[in-house]
């Protein structure tokens, strides 16, 4: 039987649903011989409407959320 997923989009936000989903997602990826690929999004700063957001947009935020997420991947998707 061919399998069902070969990519799996696994959204995480650092939460405990979010890493059960992971689990579920590394379960289905084993199962489908499919790799997951994992995404956090960033939440930049609110502007009112009709206003140009600041630039250069906020930095130091990607950085510590892609080391937490790399950490996250090592322990549960060894």
């Amino acid at each position: 039987m061919p399998a069902l997923f070969t990519k799996i989009l696994c959204p995480i936000d650092f939460t405990e649903n979010s890493l059960a989903a992971l689990d579920l997602a590394r379960q289905l990826a084993e199962q489908n011989q499919a790799t997951i690929c994992l995404l956090h999004v960033i939440f930049l700063p609110v502007v009112e409407p009709g206003k140009i957001p600041p630039e250069p947009y906020p930095t130091g935020l990607e950085a510590p959320a892609r080391a937490k997420l790399e950490e996250i991947a090592a322990k549960q998707l060894k």
